[in-house]
């Protein structure tokens, strides 16, 4: 299962027709704090994290940091727009990244180099 932790309503419901479109299953969070939840909720059957940079309350560094603790999922950070710092670190503790507008090709690419079997 992916979750994609993204804030916006409509860029999330864009991002989860997208991936059932590549041939994947997601659940999602709105924020970094349900994100959080939401990885121990999922445990084992968590494959992969697609993350915004910049999210409300904790940002998406921070809440991979701290899920890091309940799973070993690959995890890609996505942005439209990070301030240069929070980019260098999500470049440093992700394993890819995406920049927003996301088009279904990059997806499918990203998706497939770490989830096919």
């Amino acid at each position: 299962m992916i979750l994609v932790v993204e804030d916006q309503p409509d860029l999330l419901s864009v991002l989860l027709s997208m991936i059932k479109a590549v041939g994947y299953e997601a659940v999602s969070a709105g924020s970094g704090e349900e994100g959080l939840l939401r990885c121990g909720e999922l445990g084992a059957s968590l494959r992969l994290l697609l993350v915004d940079l910049c999210l409300p309350g904790i940002d998406g560094c921070e809440m991979v940091a701290r899920s890091r603790e309940s799973h070993s999922a690959p995890v890609v950070f996505m942005s439209g727009g990070a301030p240069q710092p929070l980019l260098e670190l999500a470049l440093a503790k992700g394993d890819d990244f995406l920049s927003k507008p996301i088009a279904l090709a990059d997806l499918r690419r990203v998706l497939d180099r770490h989830l096919a079997n």
